[in-house]
Order: C-alpha cells, then sequence, then structure tokens
C-alpha cells in the first residue's frame, strides 16, 4: 500500500491511514459500540464507493443502533438489493449484526450516496 496521508480526526480517518487497524475493541457501552461500528461502515463504503464496480457486492459487520437505518438507506441507493442479517451464532441479545449489500448499480453520484459530503473528509 501507499504511505499514509496525515490522519485529521475520526477511527475511519484510521481506516484509511492505517488499514491494519480497521477493527475496533468493544466496550460494552452500547452507545460507543454503535458509533465506532457506523464509524468504520462509513469508511468502509466510501472506499466501496471508489473501487467497486458495478454488479459488485459489499458486506461490513455493525452494531445496532440509532445510525444503521440511516446507513441502511445509503446502501439502499447504491446497491440493488441489501439484507441485514443477524448470525445464528450470535447470543440473542447481542446487537451484532451485518449489512450485505448485492449487485452495485452503475453511474449513482457521490452526492446521492454521501449527501452531507462526508466522504469528502478522505
Amino acid at each position: 500500500m501507499s504511505a499514509p496521508w496525515q490522519p485529521m480526526s475520526g477511527m475511519w480517518i484510521k481506516s484509511v491511514s492505517n488499514p491494519y487497524f480497521r477493527m475496533m475493541n468493544t466496550s460494552g457501552i452500547g452507545f460507543r459500540d454503535h458509533a465506532g461500528s457506523m464509524d468504520l461502515c462509513n469508511a468502509a463504503l466510501t472506499f466501496c464507493y471508489d473501487t467497486l464496480r458495478p454488479g459488485g457486492h459489499f458486506v461490513c459487520k455493525f452494531y445496532q443502533g440509532a445510525e444503521d437505518k440511516d446507513f441502511e438507506l445509503r446502501l439502499k441507493k447504491l446497491f440493488d438489493k441489501v439484507v441485514r442479517e443477524k448470525p445464528d451464532a450470535s447470543r440473542k441479545e447481542s446487537k451484532e449484526a451485518f449489512f450485505v449489500a448485492m449487485r452495485r448499480k452503475p453511474g449513482v453520484e457521490r452526492t446521492t450516496v454521501f449527501p452531507d459530503g462526508s466522504a469528502d473528509e478522505i
């Protein structure tokens, strides 16, 4: 990989500049774990937008919370089919889940997926 540029802030910055740090330790604090997982999912989606060919698929793990529905809407703008999946092996009380997004749509504008300009910060 190329040499990383200087990170400005946020965990998602580390996911680009230090790709081997794309994991976060869970804390047991639901809000913190959810926020960290959404940060990483957004970083992965930004990378996906820049590199994934039309027809390609995307999977990301997240912890359920207030922002996951907004993230799912972003995925639906970029992919033909989006499924929210909780593994059978996951404990019933666990907030762990996965988004599986299939068949990237061709020609979707960046501002459609990232209307707040968040992808431009990377």
